[in-house]
């Protein structure tokens, strides 16, 4: 995006700190070093504020942050949508103008109806685009579960407001941690969906089990999916309570279920132990493209 309105593209980044980058486009495919995005105190622009109890000062946080410039505001200029590890949609304003940007320095957490944006999961991911084709841009946003959620504009200039989540698309069984991107891939003249995530890959088996050994650890190795996909099934639905009380299931329910299935996996996990490498399995990640029919 052009984010300084020189005519050439640039690049926006957050961090797992939580600052916001700006690469500087110099055409041609090169880009400057990154500059830190700041507020109008000359703070690097954080997404969350808390009081401090002993001094009551005003401070900023926020991490694993993801970022998307646009005119929420419709007042011609470029404002922040950031996401956060926490969760939640946040905005900040610019002050200033197209050319010369000025950020407040505070965010206004953005809710879907009468829900927080967090209902839609943690480690936040979003854009604001015309999903739905009605002229007016929407919020599609992502998180820990592997879920999007598309939040339909139903604001004014005068009003922001987005309308209470909808899924529109579940990433691959065991994804965490998505990072959504909507743009037309393809050229097509619709929307695509490009989702970063990360997943834990089950242990790999040694090479030399027999075939009763080889047996067993199959089986154990199923038994562990089937929990792992209740449990990521349980910790989606456990998000949602926390900020929707109008669901079937209290949240505290729904939290004891998640403990009760995660101590089931544990025995699976050390009976798994004979059969499985010494080799630590750490989180892979991709980046998946899902093109609009």
């Amino acid at each position: 995006m052009d984010f300084d309105a020189d005519g050439i593209l640039d690049i926006l980044s957050g961090s797992w700190p939580g600052s916001l980058f700006f690469f500087k486009g110099l055409g041609k495919g090169k880009y400057a070093k990154p500059t830190t995005i700041k507020d109008t105190m000359g703070s690097a622009i954080l997404p969350l504020h808390y009081q401090d109890r002993k001094t009551g000062e005003i401070k900023r946080s926020g991490s694993a942050t993801t970022v998307w410039a646009c005119d929420l505001d419709e007042d011609q200029d470029l404002d922040l949508l950031i996401g956060e590890s926490d969760g939640g949609v946040y905005f900040v304003e610019n002050v200033g103008t197209l050319q010369e940007a000025k950020y407040e320095n505070f965010s206004v957490a953005l809710m879907a109806g009468e829900l927080d944006m967090k209902a839609c999961g943690e480690d936040s991911g979003v854009s604001f685009v015309d999903w739905n084709q009605d002229g007016k841009k929407d919020i599609v946003v992502s998180g820990n579960s592997g879920l999007i959620y598309y939040c339909k504009n139903i604001g004014n200039k005068e009003k922001i407001s987005f309308a209470k989540p909808e899924l529109i698309l579940a990433c691959r069984a065991g994804s965490i941690r998505a990072k959504v991107h909507v743009v037309d891939y393809n050229g097509d003249g619709k929307l695509d969906i490009l989702v970063g995530d990360a997943n834990y890959p089950n242990p790999s088996l040694k090479k030399d089990l027999g075939e009763k050994e080889l047996e067993i650890a199959k089986g154990l190795l199923e038994e562990l999916r089937k929990f792992r996909e209740h449990f990521n099934d349980l910790v989606k639905e456990r998000h949602w309570t926390r900020y929707d009380k109008s669901h079937s299931r209290k949240h505290s329910q729904v939290q004891k279920e998640v403990g009760a299935t995660f101590n089931k996996m544990k025995p699976i996990k050390e009976k798994l132990i004979p059969y499985v490498t010494e080799e630590k399995q750490g989180p892979n990640g991709y980046v998946w493209l899902y093109l609009a029919k």
